[in-house]
């Protein structure tokens, strides 16, 4: 997966379901060997010290972490981290995040990152936010509080990959990337590694003022 990252040179890479304790130093090493000064991490608060599974947000641009959470549940499934880095030279601020496999969860999940995605555009910043949802952007669409912020949804069937994909009719959007709607988004693709999803990846552009 790092690979078929650094192959696409983005500025900004949110990569879910990591093991903190056996990947997550050896994945920012490989990324600042080809550049990256910035990273944040977040994992999911369980009781289970083996589950570290957690959300890593890496990018090209200085940086500072942010605090940002959301709730989880005790068990696989039930999130899987979030994070936040801002980037100060563009003012944005960019958000990793992945969703537990329940409705409830992920309602109070999205609360949350509402809540925290208002915070940051009161301060005047851009924002992009990124990962794992487990659900359409439907789920999305109906909280009055995205519609406010004026979020644009990328997204593509990204879920199961090609070695997975026994029925075609079950390939969802399960990951998206939420873009201001100050940026252009010029391009957008998936690309396929050894993941149960595919990779997300886009471009955006600074709208003419």
């Amino acid at each position: 997966a790092v690979d078929l990252v650094l192959s696409c040179q983005p500025d900004v890479v949110c990569l879910n379901e990591i093991l903190g304790s056996i990947h997550r130093e050896k994945i920012k090493e490989r990324f600042r060997r080809a550049g990256y000064i910035g990273f944040a991490w977040g994992a999911a608060e369980r009781r289970q010290k083996s589950l570290d599974i957690g959300t890593i947000l890496i990018t090209k641009y200085k940086s500072e972490p942010i605090f940002f959470t959301i709730p989880y549940y005790d068990h696989i499934g039930g999130g899987g981290g979030a994070c936040a880095l801002y980037l100060p030279e563009e003012n944005i601020t960019i958000i990793g995040f992945h969703l537990g496999l329940r409705r409830k969860l992920r309602e109070s999940q999205l609360t949350h990152l509402a809540r925290f995605i208002k915070t940051q555009k009161e301060l005047n910043r851009q924002v992009i936010a990124m990962g794992d949802c487990n659900t359409s952007f439907k789920d999305f669409s109906k909280r009055v509080l995205f519609t406010e912020l004026k979020l644009q949804d990328v997204t593509l069937k990204s879920f199961p990959n090609n070695w997975l994909k026994i029925i075609p009719s079950i390939e969802k959007k399960l990951d998206h990337i939420l873009v201001d709607e100050v940026y252009n988004i010029t391009d957008k693709k998936t690309l396929s590694g050894k993941s149960d999803h595919l990779l997300l990846y886009c471009q955006v552009a600074k709208k003419p003022i």
